[in-house]
Protein backbone atom coordinates (compact mmCIF):
# COMPACT_ATOMS: atom_id res chain seq x y z
CA UNK A 1 0.00 0.00 0.00
CA UNK A 2 2.73 2.20 0.57
CA UNK A 3 4.96 2.30 -2.57
CA UNK A 4 1.03 3.26 -4.58
CA UNK A 5 0.93 6.03 -2.11
CA UNK A 6 4.43 7.26 -2.95
CA UNK A 7 3.83 6.66 -6.80
CA UNK A 8 0.39 8.19 -6.48
CA UNK A 9 2.43 10.68 -4.64
CA UNK A 10 4.78 11.43 -7.38
CA UNK A 11 2.37 11.42 -10.34
CA UNK A 12 0.61 14.15 -8.85
CA UNK A 13 3.51 16.15 -8.33
CA UNK A 14 4.67 15.83 -11.44
CA UNK A 15 1.54 16.38 -13.27
CA UNK A 16 1.12 19.86 -11.02
CA UNK A 17 4.73 20.87 -12.49
CA UNK A 18 4.00 19.96 -16.05
CA UNK A 19 0.97 22.57 -15.03
CA UNK A 20 2.76 25.04 -14.06
CA UNK A 21 5.16 25.25 -17.00
CA UNK A 22 2.22 24.78 -19.40
CA UNK A 23 0.92 28.21 -17.60
CA UNK A 24 4.18 29.96 -18.00
CA UNK A 25 4.22 29.10 -21.13
CA UNK A 26 0.90 30.54 -21.80
CA UNK A 27 1.76 33.55 -20.21
CA UNK A 28 4.86 34.28 -21.63
CA UNK A 29 3.18 33.96 -25.27
CA UNK A 30 0.45 35.73 -24.35
CA UNK A 31 2.71 39.05 -22.90
CA UNK A 32 3.65 39.22 -26.77
CA UNK A 33 2.70 41.90 -29.14
CA UNK A 34 3.21 40.01 -32.41
CA UNK A 35 3.81 36.80 -33.98
CA UNK A 36 4.64 35.27 -37.63
CA UNK A 37 6.34 31.64 -38.57
CA UNK A 38 6.49 29.64 -35.20
CA UNK A 39 6.30 29.22 -31.45
CA UNK A 40 9.32 27.13 -29.63
CA UNK A 41 10.16 26.72 -25.95
CA UNK A 42 12.30 25.34 -24.14
CA UNK A 43 13.45 25.68 -20.03
CA UNK A 44 14.31 28.81 -20.02
CA UNK A 45 13.01 31.07 -23.10
CA UNK A 46 10.10 31.38 -25.13
CA UNK A 47 11.85 31.62 -29.32
CA UNK A 48 9.49 33.57 -32.34
CA UNK A 49 10.49 33.45 -35.63
CA UNK A 50 9.60 36.13 -38.32
CA UNK A 51 10.31 36.83 -42.06
CA UNK A 52 8.37 36.37 -45.21
CA UNK A 53 9.03 33.25 -47.56
CA UNK A 54 8.75 35.69 -51.06
CA UNK A 55 8.72 39.34 -51.72
CA UNK A 56 6.55 38.25 -55.02
CA UNK A 57 7.08 35.89 -57.86
CA UNK A 58 10.90 36.07 -57.76
CA UNK A 59 12.70 33.04 -59.11
CA UNK A 60 15.18 32.07 -58.00
CA UNK A 61 14.26 33.06 -54.08
CA UNK A 62 16.49 35.50 -52.60
CA UNK A 63 17.25 35.68 -48.79
CA UNK A 64 15.01 38.05 -46.79
CA UNK A 65 16.77 39.33 -43.73
CA UNK A 66 14.12 37.97 -40.53
CA UNK A 67 15.01 38.17 -36.77
CA UNK A 68 14.23 35.71 -34.28
CA UNK A 69 12.92 36.94 -30.61
CA UNK A 70 13.85 35.60 -27.28
CA UNK A 71 11.85 36.03 -24.52
CA UNK A 72 13.37 34.92 -21.33
CA UNK A 73 10.60 33.45 -19.30
CA UNK A 74 11.73 34.62 -15.59
CA UNK A 75 9.92 37.52 -14.65
CA UNK A 76 12.16 40.76 -15.14
CA UNK A 77 13.93 39.68 -17.98
CA UNK A 78 13.47 41.66 -21.35
CA UNK A 79 12.63 40.10 -24.78
CA UNK A 80 15.84 40.73 -27.63
CA UNK A 81 15.76 40.33 -31.06
CA UNK A 82 18.43 38.59 -33.29
CA UNK A 83 18.98 39.80 -36.84
CA UNK A 84 19.30 37.03 -39.35
CA UNK A 85 20.35 36.76 -42.72
CA UNK A 86 17.16 35.14 -43.66
CA UNK A 87 13.17 34.99 -42.63
CA UNK A 88 13.47 32.57 -39.53
CA UNK A 89 11.11 29.22 -40.09
CA UNK A 90 12.29 27.49 -36.93
CA UNK A 91 14.58 27.35 -33.72
CA UNK A 92 16.21 24.56 -31.07
CA UNK A 93 18.43 25.77 -28.29
CA UNK A 94 21.51 23.37 -27.06
CA UNK A 95 22.58 24.68 -23.50
CA UNK A 96 24.32 28.04 -24.56
CA UNK A 97 23.94 27.37 -28.09
CA UNK A 98 20.91 28.14 -30.57
CA UNK A 99 19.86 26.53 -33.67
CA UNK A 100 18.02 29.27 -35.68
CA UNK A 101 16.56 27.10 -39.23
CA UNK A 102 15.86 29.89 -42.41
CA UNK A 103 14.89 28.92 -45.71
CA UNK A 104 18.38 29.37 -46.56
CA UNK A 105 20.65 28.04 -43.48
CA UNK A 106 21.12 27.09 -40.33
CA UNK A 107 22.53 30.03 -37.89
CA UNK A 108 23.89 28.96 -34.60
CA UNK A 109 24.31 31.40 -32.24
CA UNK A 110 25.58 32.40 -28.97
CA UNK A 111 23.00 33.06 -26.75
CA UNK A 112 25.07 35.09 -23.74
CA UNK A 113 26.88 36.80 -26.22
CA UNK A 114 23.79 37.42 -28.47
CA UNK A 115 26.24 36.54 -31.58
CA UNK A 116 25.81 34.77 -34.34
CA UNK A 117 28.90 31.61 -34.61
CA UNK A 118 28.39 30.26 -38.46
CA UNK A 119 25.74 29.68 -40.96
CA UNK A 120 25.56 26.39 -42.12
CA UNK A 121 23.89 24.25 -45.28
CA UNK A 122 20.58 22.30 -44.95
CA UNK A 123 21.24 20.38 -47.68
CA UNK A 124 23.65 18.74 -50.13
CA UNK A 125 22.28 20.33 -53.04
CA UNK A 126 21.48 23.98 -53.46
CA UNK A 127 18.00 24.81 -53.22
CA UNK A 128 16.81 27.47 -56.21
CA UNK A 129 13.53 26.72 -56.58
CA UNK A 130 10.16 27.26 -55.03
CA UNK A 131 9.70 24.82 -52.39
CA UNK A 132 12.93 23.18 -52.11
CA UNK A 133 14.17 24.81 -49.11
CA UNK A 134 14.12 23.92 -45.55
CA UNK A 135 10.55 24.38 -43.95
CA UNK A 136 11.45 22.47 -40.39
CA UNK A 137 13.47 20.71 -38.16
CA UNK A 138 14.20 18.49 -34.99
CA UNK A 139 16.53 17.10 -32.90
CA UNK A 140 17.06 13.24 -32.78
CA UNK A 141 20.25 12.44 -30.27
CA UNK A 142 23.00 14.53 -31.79
CA UNK A 143 21.55 14.91 -35.03
CA UNK A 144 19.16 17.67 -36.88
CA UNK A 145 16.15 15.99 -39.04
CA UNK A 146 15.59 18.76 -41.52
CA UNK A 147 11.88 19.04 -43.49
CA UNK A 148 13.09 20.44 -46.57
CA UNK A 149 10.21 20.49 -49.09
CA UNK A 150 10.61 19.02 -52.56
CA UNK A 151 14.04 17.61 -51.57
CA UNK A 152 12.61 15.33 -48.86
CA UNK A 153 14.70 15.00 -45.70
CA UNK A 154 18.28 16.30 -44.67
CA UNK A 155 20.23 15.11 -41.85
CA UNK A 156 22.82 17.70 -40.14
CA UNK A 157 25.50 16.40 -37.93
CA UNK A 158 25.80 18.73 -34.48
CA UNK A 159 29.29 17.85 -33.87
CA UNK A 160 30.70 18.13 -37.67
CA UNK A 161 27.95 20.92 -38.52
CA UNK A 162 27.56 19.23 -41.77
CA UNK A 163 24.63 17.43 -44.19
CA UNK A 164 25.54 13.91 -43.81
CA UNK A 165 22.91 12.42 -45.96
CA UNK A 166 20.06 13.45 -47.97
CA UNK A 167 16.49 11.10 -48.50
CA UNK A 168 13.49 11.29 -50.80
CA UNK A 169 10.58 10.39 -48.99
CA UNK A 170 8.77 8.92 -52.30
CA UNK A 171 11.39 8.10 -54.89
CA UNK A 172 9.14 5.94 -57.05
CA UNK A 173 6.70 8.56 -58.20
CA UNK A 174 9.26 10.60 -60.02
CA UNK A 175 8.58 12.97 -62.32
CA UNK A 176 5.36 13.89 -59.80
CA UNK A 177 6.77 15.50 -56.60
CA UNK A 178 6.02 15.77 -53.32
CA UNK A 179 7.36 17.88 -50.02
CA UNK A 180 8.10 17.77 -46.95
CA UNK A 181 6.81 20.71 -44.76
CA UNK A 182 6.71 19.43 -41.22
CA UNK A 183 8.04 16.69 -38.81
CA UNK A 184 7.82 16.02 -35.23
CA UNK A 185 10.67 13.32 -33.68
CA UNK A 186 9.34 10.60 -31.09
CA UNK A 187 11.43 8.23 -29.81
CA UNK A 188 13.74 6.94 -32.61
CA UNK A 189 10.84 7.97 -35.53
CA UNK A 190 10.56 11.18 -37.63
CA UNK A 191 7.02 11.50 -38.57
CA UNK A 192 6.90 13.71 -41.76
CA UNK A 193 4.30 15.39 -43.29
CA UNK A 194 3.82 15.94 -46.93
CA UNK A 195 1.98 17.88 -48.90
CA UNK A 196 2.14 17.38 -52.53
CA UNK A 197 3.86 20.17 -55.38
CA UNK A 198 2.86 18.66 -58.59
CA UNK A 199 -1.07 19.06 -59.34
CA UNK A 200 -2.85 16.52 -61.37
CA UNK A 201 -5.97 16.79 -62.36
CA UNK A 202 -6.23 12.95 -63.89
CA UNK A 203 -4.08 9.86 -63.46
CA UNK A 204 -2.30 9.51 -60.26
CA UNK A 205 -1.95 12.07 -57.85
CA UNK A 206 1.44 12.76 -55.77
CA UNK A 207 1.90 11.35 -52.56
CA UNK A 208 -0.08 13.36 -49.34
CA UNK A 209 0.32 11.88 -46.05
CA UNK A 210 2.93 11.05 -42.94
CA UNK A 211 6.05 9.62 -44.02
CA UNK A 212 7.78 7.67 -41.13
CA UNK A 213 11.74 8.06 -41.17
CA UNK A 214 14.11 5.20 -38.91
CA UNK A 215 16.33 7.91 -37.39
CA UNK A 216 19.10 5.30 -36.82
CA UNK A 217 19.51 3.72 -40.11
CA UNK A 218 17.88 6.96 -41.59
CA UNK A 219 15.79 5.01 -43.99
CA UNK A 220 11.72 5.48 -44.61
CA UNK A 221 9.99 2.69 -42.44
CA UNK A 222 6.32 3.37 -43.47
CA UNK A 223 4.19 5.47 -45.36
CA UNK A 224 0.56 6.35 -44.43
CA UNK A 225 -1.12 7.75 -47.86
CA UNK A 226 -4.71 10.33 -48.36
CA UNK A 227 -4.22 13.53 -46.49
CA UNK A 228 -6.14 15.85 -47.96
CA UNK A 229 -3.47 19.19 -50.10
CA UNK A 230 -2.55 22.03 -48.32
CA UNK A 231 -0.40 20.77 -44.88
CA UNK A 232 1.86 23.01 -44.03
CA UNK A 233 3.03 21.60 -40.44
CA UNK A 234 2.84 19.17 -38.01
CA UNK A 235 2.62 19.21 -34.12
CA UNK A 236 3.08 16.60 -31.69
CA UNK A 237 2.77 15.44 -27.83
CA UNK A 238 2.99 12.01 -26.87
CA UNK A 239 0.53 10.10 -29.41
CA UNK A 240 -1.24 13.00 -30.62
CA UNK A 241 -0.50 14.29 -33.85
CA UNK A 242 -2.08 17.67 -35.00
CA UNK A 243 -1.57 18.70 -38.69
CA UNK A 244 -2.16 21.99 -39.58
CA UNK A 245 -3.57 23.45 -43.20
CA UNK A 246 -2.21 26.63 -42.69
CA UNK A 247 -4.41 27.03 -39.72
CA UNK A 248 -7.39 26.65 -41.62
CA UNK A 249 -8.03 23.56 -40.59
CA UNK A 250 -6.13 21.52 -37.85
CA UNK A 251 -6.46 17.70 -37.62
CA UNK A 252 -6.12 15.86 -34.85
CA UNK A 253 -4.44 12.51 -35.67
CA UNK A 254 -3.28 9.47 -33.34
CA UNK A 255 -0.53 7.71 -33.82
CA UNK A 256 -1.73 4.51 -34.96
CA UNK A 257 -4.23 6.51 -37.46
CA UNK A 258 -0.34 7.42 -39.25
CA UNK A 259 0.94 4.26 -39.33
CA UNK A 260 -1.05 2.69 -41.79
CA UNK A 261 -0.69 2.02 -45.79
CA UNK A 262 -3.89 4.10 -46.00
CA UNK A 263 -4.20 7.30 -43.37
CA UNK A 264 -7.09 6.88 -41.12
CA UNK A 265 -9.86 9.24 -40.87
CA UNK A 266 -8.31 12.26 -38.16
CA UNK A 267 -10.25 11.98 -34.45
CA UNK A 268 -11.01 15.73 -35.09
CA UNK A 269 -11.33 18.79 -37.39
CA UNK A 270 -11.45 22.50 -36.06
CA UNK A 271 -12.60 24.83 -38.77
CA UNK A 272 -13.87 27.75 -36.48
CA UNK A 273 -11.91 29.69 -34.03
CA UNK A 274 -13.99 32.68 -32.06
CA UNK A 275 -11.99 36.26 -31.87
CA UNK A 276 -9.14 34.94 -34.40
CA UNK A 277 -9.65 34.46 -38.24
CA UNK A 278 -7.43 30.94 -37.91
CA UNK A 279 -3.58 29.99 -36.44
CA UNK A 280 -0.77 30.58 -38.47
CA UNK A 281 3.19 29.26 -38.58
CA UNK A 282 4.21 26.52 -36.53
CA UNK A 283 2.49 25.57 -33.49
CA UNK A 284 3.78 23.78 -29.80
CA UNK A 285 1.33 21.59 -27.94
CA UNK A 286 1.53 19.60 -24.78
CA UNK A 287 -1.29 17.97 -22.79
CA UNK A 288 -3.05 21.44 -22.17
CA UNK A 289 -2.67 23.52 -24.62
CA UNK A 290 -2.24 24.70 -28.63
CA UNK A 291 0.66 27.58 -28.53
CA UNK A 292 0.45 28.85 -31.59
CA UNK A 293 0.37 32.08 -33.68
CA UNK A 294 -2.85 33.30 -35.46
CA UNK A 295 -4.03 35.95 -38.20
CA UNK A 296 -6.50 38.49 -37.02
CA UNK A 297 -9.57 40.21 -38.75
CA UNK A 298 -9.51 43.85 -38.16
CA UNK A 299 -12.36 45.78 -36.84
CA UNK A 300 -13.03 47.77 -39.04
CA UNK A 301 -13.38 47.49 -43.37
CA UNK A 302 -10.34 48.29 -44.69
CA UNK A 303 -7.63 48.02 -41.69
CA UNK A 304 -5.08 45.24 -42.03
CA UNK A 305 -5.06 42.17 -40.47
CA UNK A 306 -2.93 41.44 -37.67
CA UNK A 307 -0.82 38.30 -36.48
CA UNK A 308 -0.89 37.89 -33.18
CA UNK A 309 -0.04 35.22 -30.79
CA UNK A 310 -2.82 32.96 -29.53
CA UNK A 311 -3.04 29.93 -26.70
CA UNK A 312 -6.29 27.54 -27.76
CA UNK A 313 -7.23 25.09 -24.69
CA UNK A 314 -7.43 21.76 -25.95
CA UNK A 315 -10.08 20.09 -24.15
CA UNK A 316 -12.35 22.83 -25.41
CA UNK A 317 -11.10 22.48 -29.22
CA UNK A 318 -11.37 18.47 -29.20
CA UNK A 319 -7.46 18.81 -29.44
Amino acid sequence: MQWILIALVSLLSVSATASQLSEKWKSALLSQSDCQNFVRFDANNLYLGFGSYKRGFEEPREPIPGFLRVAPLQNGQTPFDLATNDSTIDSLSDGNSLYILTYSGIEEWNLSQKTRVAIYPTSLRPAVRYKQHALAFARYQNKLVIAHGRFGVSFFDMETKKITAQIDLVPGQAPLESMATGLIVKDNKAYIVLDNFHVVTQGKQPFRGIVTVDLDRELVSGRSEGMDPGATSLAGFGSDFIVSFNGLPLWKYSLSAVQTPQLAAPDSRVWRFPEIDHPIGKAVIDDLFYYSCALKAPAQVGEPYTRVPVVLERANWNL
